[in-house]
């Protein structure tokens, strides 16, 4: 009967295609992009918010905009923050396809839902292996 289990298991596995593929890498793209966005924002607030002044021609002072720089932290935040929700709503909307994908393969090995009568299934597998379990016990009495 393990056998049995095993081979119409292997016969309904399926490798997906390519939008699968891309379905499931692109969270993580996603995800690598945001955080490659939001490490090349933070040397362009400091710089920006960078004010050099020169006196006398040999002093030169640099000094920090305060609010400049906390306008592009909260950017810097504020885009991170969207990034992660997004990856987030991938990774959930992904859930949910092979949630799907997986109840209709389910369907299809344990019920045969959808599939030609006298197609293997689970079902049909389980009620032959009773069968020939029954005929060698009738033989047998």
């Amino acid at each position: 009967m393990d056998t049995e289990i095993g081979a119409l298991v292997s016969a309904l596995s399926e490798k997906g295609t390519r939008q699968d593929a891309l379905r499931v890498a692109l969270p993580a793209l996603a995800g690598a992009g945001v955080l490659a966005a939001s490490l090349a924002a933070i040397p362009t607030v400091v710089s920006l918010a960078t004010v050099t002044t020169t006196s006398f021609i040999i002093f030169t002072t640099t000094a920090i905009s305060w609010p400049m720089l906390a306008l592009g932290g909260t950017g810097i935040a504020l885009a991170t923050l969207t990034g992660s929700r997004v990856v987030d709503r991938l990774s959930d909307r992904n859930r949910r396809h092979l949630v799907v994908r997986l109840q209709g393969r389910a369907r299809i090995a344990a019920l045969g839902h959808g599939l030609a009568p006298g197609e293997r299934c689970l079902v049909t597998d389980l009620q032959a292996i009773t069968l020939r379990s029954l005929e060698a016990e009738l033989r047998a009495a």
